[in-house]
């Protein structure tokens, strides 16, 4: 399947509008459904207000029933030439996803290649995963995934372990080129390569990856329940190792839906715990995961983005190490800041700035985000001086956004 692309000039609020058009409802009808003004929702559709806010996102859908893709337009046509590879890759991807079931026999016409190999090409697509190099990291998994199962179901635990984490990183790259049902497929396929190890760690790991999937993909409240179930299962095993750090994350995912529920104190517990445990682990690295106390700053920024709170997210990232977090993390504090500053008036240019430097550490990523996309479009919509329009009209060309 190859993206549909976006129409020049077609808008998350021109998709709002037709969606609403279509189905014959009023400004004042869709509004009362998701408890904003019908002057608001007139704003997003012309234009005049800013859809770069995920739990915005949500909600729109929700009250027009239908996806969040739907509404952004994913999967865009490819904004550069490594974007058009990782794009042309997906299906293969897919398709080593769909045959790596724990009771699906390996291609007998394949030999695996040894598992000293299989780890080193893994290693190879995990660090370009944190990179955001989603060419090379689809052509990497597409490999290796192959391979992982045959040994997987030939009894070797340590191919099984990196297949969890490989259908973790196939998660992410569908995610991130706009193909939300096969991020759910991929985690769905990460929970059965966890089930096969029969590790509570492990299971507690894909339920994780579910989660978020969940999150972005179906609805907050699955995504939540996901998360709440999978800490249960999780707190007897804390002695084990990666446990407390799997568990952080599964708070913090917690309190993002949550917060997405308009649960504010559900998700302050979240986040509560979720400080609690990275306090007594450190930063550090757990199953693929970055975690820690400067993981949760991480989430912060971007919770109290999405939650209207855009000084308060900018008072947080002074106090974030920024330059010290991994490339992947860097990119969605300046991604996030992008969209607090832009929503503050006279603050532009900070947000340009921003922008710039989210698609300078993941061009990639920068280049194929909705939010991103969204925000620059924004920005624009409002932009008054030559310097920050011709900065602004580079990172247009380059993402495939016309202005």
């Amino acid at each position: 399947m190859s993206p549909r692309g976006t129409p020049a000039g077609d808008t998350i609020g021109q998709r709002v509008r037709e969606r609403r058009q279509h189905r014959g409802w009023s400004l004042r009808f869709v509004a009362s459904r998701m408890d904003m003004s019908p002057s608001g929702l007139s704003m997003i559709e012309r234009g005049q207000r800013s859809a770069n806010n995920r739990y915005l996102l949500a909600d729109l859908a929700v009250a027009l029933e239908c996806s969040v893709a739907d509404l952004t337009g994913e999967p865009y046509l490819p904004a550069d030439r490594q974007l058009e590879v990782a794009h042309a890759r997906v299906n293969a991807l897919r398709a080593a996803l769909v045959e790596a079931a724990p009771d699906y026999p390996p291609d007998s016409d394949r030999t695996p290649a040894p598992m000293p190999k299989v780890e080193s090409l893994y290693a190879l697509a995990e660090a370009r995963a944190d990179d955001y190099d989603l060419a090379v990291t689809t052509d990497v998994l597409t490999q290796v995934i192959p391979d992982l199962h045959a040994h997987a179901l030939a009894g070797d635990r340590r191919a099984a372990e990196l297949l969890v984490r490989a259908a973790f990183n196939s998660v992410s790259v569908f995610r991130t080129l706009g193909y939300p049902g096969d991020a759910l497929f991929a985690a769905e396929r990460c929970r059965d390569a966890a089930r096969f190890l029969d590790d509570p760690v492990a299971i507690a790991v894909a339920d994780s990856y579910r989660a978020m999937a969940s999150v972005r993909g179906v609805s907050h409240r699955v995504g939540r329940t996901i998360a709440e179930r999978a800490a249960d299962g999780l707190t007897p095993h804390l002695d084990q190792p990666g446990a407390l750090e799997v568990l952080s994350i599964l708070h913090l995912t917690a309190a993002y839906a949550a917060h997405g529920q308009r649960r504010t104190e559900d998700a302050a517990g979240h986040l509560a715990e979720a400080e609690r445990i990275t306090a007594r682990t450190g930063d550090g690295r757990a199953w693929g995961y970055f975690t820690g106390p400067s993981d949760v700053q991480v989430w912060r920024i971007g919770l109290e983005v999405d939650a209207g709170n855009p000084g308060r997210a900018v008072e947080i990232a002074r106090e974030t190490p920024v330059g010290q977090l991994p490339t992947f993390r860097q990119m969605y504090v300046h991604l996030d800041l992008a969209r607090a500053l832009s929503g503050m008036r006279g603050k532009e240019r900070d947000a340009v700035r921003q922008l710039l430097a989210a698609e300078r550490v993941a061009p990639q990523f920068a280049r194929s985000n909705p939010l991103a996309r969204e925000t620059a479009r924004a920005i624009a919509e409002r932009a008054r001086t030559a310097a920050v329009g011709t900065e602004l009209r580079g990172f247009c060309e380059r993402s495939g956004v016309a202005l």
